[in-house]
């Protein structure tokens, strides 16, 4: 569920008819929500909108932002939330660095985006939001879509494939640094942060939390749509901050969740106290920033837990101050760093200052799984390459020396008949729907390979030492110490010689399925060259052993390793013209009937040369790769 379309359909089977927004008196539930979003997924393909375009939002709160920004994410296109408060230049700036193709804006908001709009370079269409059948949009001399179009789209989750690691939105940041940034955001990205965020603050199904933030921001987004519809809670929607209405409409929306942001916090205490400031069923209020004088003041006055946290656009819950808090927690902060986190203070060459002086937060994820992988993958290769370099010595010791090659190349045979198996469950894996991969299809191969691991344990045990290292066995002096102090040069000529074989074997093996993920292609194809060059090698290699004792070791090793090296050449040619590697629809995913798609030059459907990218390691803002869709954020868990 790493993806919003997957989460939307995952939680509308779950709790179809629960809350999940409300909005001015009016209630939808979570089946609607997903069914609303996938109708808006689904007309935007109908209108010529595509996985990988960029579609700017400018929207005030309501409804119709979230199925909007959710339809573009089952569809796999970008969505690029503007504030509704810029203008002029400002408009144009986001509009250009986003390289939006495609405008959604509301009648109300027309005038102002329409001139930006005609200065840009790359807008191929727009949608009106609202009854509305002309307006300055109509100006700009592309196709204007009407809104209530963007509702009669088919009602069904879009048959296009969406990673996790694809990138959601461009998110421009507040510019108190600099100008805004659009920081590039995966889906794993919000849908982490809502999990975090629902973990750190205590947040329940039960809970009803409200927002009045503009939701092209990600507290209102993240923090609040999101992590209500991770928790299945429900979001109770304002259309703006109004100190006199505010607890009124806690009241009329049951709200137990409240978001304050800025000066909000500040302009509710300054109100004049009241028999019913404590008149409400809110429990727990998130305040950014924080003081101790705010925190204080605002629970003993309303009633309710103060929590807090810090983040920023391109990153995650980095410290939160939790509703469980310690006594003596220094509740003027932002909170303690969080579990998902690693925090430095350092200077601008990125080296630690001291305690007590000022310097950049550098940032980056606790990713434990990623750890744990890179440990395992250590000690497999320690061992497996120790026991591959054992039995080929044993072969070589009891071998008769006419067939030596032969005999030593029988362990190659078991390590390509170990690929082919691995190569098939993996198909098998990545064959399954990407939400069953991620929540339990993973697991197959480790569980197998625990079977694998019994038996050999259970072999070796069994395999008694060679003559010859038995006899060797009785010298004092350590083999390792003796093979360093007596034959270095025939180490390092070793060393040499398997190099190129680990070498292509990395690159078959594991760059090249990773490679191909990055351009498009299916995960199968890589998958099905190993499992075939595999099979092939069973062969192949007692065949090269047998070679070698014709024609001697040298001669066929040399041959074989050029041949290896300009195999390479056309193996990357092959991955990248593989079948159903580019990111758009298939023939099964065609859009519905509708409007004209709009013709455009093709372009590169990039992140963005100009947005700055999210990165996985610290909070420095990078430039944006080329990439068609993908983004280097982690695929979070």
């Amino acid at each position: 569920m790493r993806t919003i379309a997957a989460l939307l359909a995952d939680r509308a089977a779950r709790h179809p008819d629960r809350t999940f927004l409300r909005w001015e008196g009016t209630e939808t539930g979570y089946a609607e929500a997903a069914e609303q979003s996938f109708r808006h997924g689904n007309a935007f393909l109908a209108a010529g909108v595509r996985p990988g375009d960029h579609v700017a939002l400018f929207l005030d709160n309501s409804p119709e932002f979230l199925w909007c920004l959710w339809g573009l994410g089952a569809i796999g296109a970008v969505a690029v939330p503007l504030n509704t408060a810029a203008r002029g230049d400002l408009l144009h700036y986001y509009l250009e660095r986003s390289d939006a193709r495609w405008l959604v804006t509301e009648q109300a908001l027309e005038e102002r985006i329409a001139g930006p709009a005609a200065r840009a370079s790359d807008i191929a269409g727009a949608f009106r939001i609202g009854d509305g059948t002309e307006g300055p949009l109509d100006r700009l001399g592309v196709p204007v879509v009407r809104g209530d179009f963007l509702r009669s789209g088919a009602a069904h989750r879009p048959e296009i494939a969406v990673a996790e690691t694809d990138v959601h939105g461009i998110f421009f940041t507040s510019g108190t640094t600099g100008p805004s940034k659009g920081a590039l955001s995966p889906h794993s990205q919000p849908i982490a942060i809502a999990e975090q965020t629902v973990a750190s603050f205590g947040y329940r199904a039960d809970d009803v939390l409200y927002t009045c933030l503009p939701l092209f921001h990600v507290n209102a987004l993240w923090y609040t749509s999101y992590a209500a519809l991770w928790a299945g809670a429900s979001v109770a929607l304002g259309r703006r901050f109004s100190a006199s209405r505010f607890w009124a409409e806690m009241r009329e929306n049951a709200a137990t969740v409240i978001s304050s942001l800025g000066s909000m916090s500040d302009i509710l205490l300054k109100a004049p106290e009241s028999r019913t400031d404590r008149d409400h069923s809110v429990r727990t209020a998130f305040l950014v920033p924080t003081g101790r004088e705010v925190v204080e003041r605002f629970e003993d006055r309303f009633g309710v837990r103060v929590v807090s946290g810090f983040g920023a656009t391109e990153t995650f819950l980095v410290s939160a101050l939790g509703p469980d808090r310690d006594p003596g927690a220094p509740v003027g902060s932002a909170g303690r760093i969080t579990e998902y986190a690693q925090v430095r203070i350092a200077d601008e060459h990125g080296r630690p200052v001291p305690t007590g002086c000022a310097g950049e937060i550098l940032v980056r994820p606790v990713d434990v799984g990623t750890t744990l992988l890179v440990a395992l993958r250590l000690c497999q290769g320690l061992a497996a390459g120790a026991e591959l370099a054992g039995s080929v010595v044993m072969l070589a010791e009891v071998a008769p020396p006419a067939r030596r090659g032969f005999w030593t190349s029988i362990p190659a045979i078991g390590i390509y008949c170990g690929v082919v198996l691995a190569s098939l469950v993996g198909t098998f894996a990545y064959s399954l729907p990407q939400d069953d991969l991620l929540s339990w299809g993973w697991r197959i191969p480790f569980l197998l390979s625990i079977v694998l691991v019994v038996v050999g344990l259970w072999v070796r045990m069994r395999i008694g030492e060679s003559p010859a290292f038995t006899a060797d066995s009785r010298r004092s002096a350590p083999p390792t110490a003796e093979l360093l102090r007596t034959n270095p040069r025939r180490l390092v000529l070793a060393i040499m010689l398997v190099a190129p074989v680990a070498a292509a074997s990395a690159i078959v093996l594991v760059y090249s399925p990773s490679y191909s993920a990055a351009i498009g292609t299916p995960r199968a194809v890589p998958l099905l060259g190993s499992l075939l060059g595999a099979a092939l090698a069973i062969f192949t290699a007692p065949l090269a052993g047998h070679l070698s004792d014709r024609f001697g070791r040298r001669p066929v090793y040399i041959a074989l390793c050029l041949a290896t090296a300009a195999w390479a050449f056309p193996l990357f040619a092959l991955l990248s013209t593989a079948p159903g590697r580019c990111s758009s629809p298939t023939s099964s995913s065609r859009p519905p009937p509708g409007p004209s798609p709009v013709r455009r030059p093709p372009t590169s459907p990039s992140c963005s040369r100009r947005a700055t990218a999210s990165p996985a390691s610290r909070c420095r803002r990078r430039s944006a790769p080329r990439s068609p869709r993908r983004c280097p954020w982690p695929a979070w868990r």
